[in-house]
């Protein structure tokens, strides 16, 4: 759970300093990293695939 907190915030934190760039193609590629840390700590927090764990048993 901190872990996928710790990822949607850093998220949210390059999210919000995208505005620093004045170059399009700089802005474009924030944009892209936030989102992709966002997703990755919203799939971490939701224990969905990549994180999922392959190990639990079977009952």
């Amino acid at each position: 759970m901190i872990s996928g907190c710790g990822l949607f915030g850093s998220g949210l934190y390059v999210y919000h300093h995208t505005k620093k760039y004045q170059n399009p193609a700089g802005q474009a590629a924030m944009y892209a990293i936030s989102s992709v840390l966002v997703l990755l700590g919203t799939a971490r927090i939701l224990d969905i695939p990549p994180f999922q764990d392959r190990f639990k048993r079977k009952e």
